[in-house]
C-alpha cells in the first residue's frame, strides 16, 4: 500500500518540475527574443 503512495507521490513529483523548468526556459526564450526585437 505504503510503496504504491510512494511511486505516485514520486511521479506527481516529477511531473511538477518538469513543467516548472518548462516554464523557466520559455520565460527565458520569450526574454531573450523580446531583447533581440
Amino acid at each position: 500500500m505504503w510503496s504504491k503512495v510512494c511511486i505516485i507521490i514520486a511521479n506527481l513529483v516529477l511531473l511538477i518540475s518538469l513543467f516548472l523548468t518548462s516554464l523557466l526556459i520559455i520565460i527565458i526564450v520569450v526574454k531573450a527574443l523580446r531583447t533581440i526585437i
